[in-house]
Parts: C-alpha cells; sequence; structure tokens
C-alpha cells in the first residue's frame, strides 16, 4: 500500500512525498501546505502538520492505515490539485 501512494503521490504535479519504510507518508505542496492541509481537514481527513520541524517546512504526515481511508486521501489531494490549476 505504502508504495503504491508513494508512486502515486510522486507522479502529482507540484507535489513532492518523502520516501519512507513506515506507514506514514510526508509530503508539501510547498507555500500551499496550509490550504492543502486545512482542505483536507475539511473533507474528515486526519494527518499532521510536521512543518515546525526545521527539515520538514511545509510538510503534512498521513498515516497509511486501511486501504478505504488512504484511497480517499489521495482521491482529495488530487481533486485539491486540480482545483488549484
Amino acid at each position: 500500500l505504502r508504495d503504491r501512494v508513494y508512486e502515486e503521490l510522486k507522479a502529482l504535479p507540484g507535489l513532492k512525498v518523502h520516501p519512507s519504510h513506515t506507514n506514514f507518508l510526508t509530503f508539501t505542496v510547498g507555500d500551499k501546505t496550509p490550504q492543502l492541509f486545512e482542505y483536507l481537514k475539511d473533507m474528515d481527513i486526519a494527518l499532521r502538520d510536521v512543518g515546525a520541524h526545521r527539515r520538514l517546512k511545509h510538510c503534512l504526515r498521513a498515516t497509511l492505515s486501511c486501504v478505504d481511508d488512504t484511497e480517499e486521501l489521495v482521491r482529495q489531494i488530487k481533486l485539491w490539485i486540480d482545483i488549484q490549476a
């Protein structure tokens, strides 16, 4: 699941995702990350803003738990990117 989601997110324009060996992925859309964070919160998607860490500026972290929740996360990120275009 993690590897598939990593590849999907990596292919999205403007989104940078960090490789992971854990059950979560860290990603950013640069200066627009706060807007993406608010959008995903409004969609009831739980994630963490880890941007306060000096190496993770503008980054969000999503736990990849069940398939349905993870697919919804990816779907909503894609929708948000489409809205921004």
